[in-house]
């Protein structure tokens, strides 16, 4: 991702945006609700690309976030070390700062540290697909 840009790109919109994604990452960590918190970290990542404003970015982004959510659910990986909503605040924190350099440094990191958490047991029970990428069990059945 971008750091750099989306630091000089950056409008309290963007901020709020930001801002309002990690509360909701805070609530289903709250609520232990292990395929929000997967669906909403790799969501994160997304909007964070979409409002560096770079579209090949943001297309590549949401190419990899959903196969790097499917991944973590598929093989049961440790998501509570891999990918923390408070990642996310200090990368938002930096931003804000319009410190692009941080904000590509902590991206870079934290990127890394997902990457290795990935384990590759398979999971003990078969994930909702619907469920992970927010779709409604009726979506697409006409009803």
């Amino acid at each position: 991702m971008d750091g750099r840009a989306l630091a000089e790109r950056t409008t309290p919109e963007s901020i709020q945006l930001l801002r309002k994604h990690t509360e909701s990452e805070y609530d289903a960590v709250a609520r232990c609700d292990k395929h929000s918190i997967i669906r909403l970290a790799g969501e994160f990542h997304n909007l964070a690309a979409d409002l560096a404003g770079n579209s090949a970015l943001a297309r590549t982004m949401r190419e990899l976030s959903a196969l790097t959510c499917l991944t973590i659910l598929l093989y049961n990986a440790p998501t509570a070390a891999a990918c923390l909503p408070d990642d996310h605040v200090h990368i938002t924190d930096a931003i804000e700062a319009g410190d692009g350099t941080r904000a590509a440094e902590l991206m870079l990191r934290h990127l890394q540290e997902v990457e290795k958490s990935l384990v590759f047991d398979p999971a003990s029970e078969d994930p909702d697909l619907e469920e992970i990428f927010g779709l409604s069990k009726t979506h697409g059945s006409g009803t």
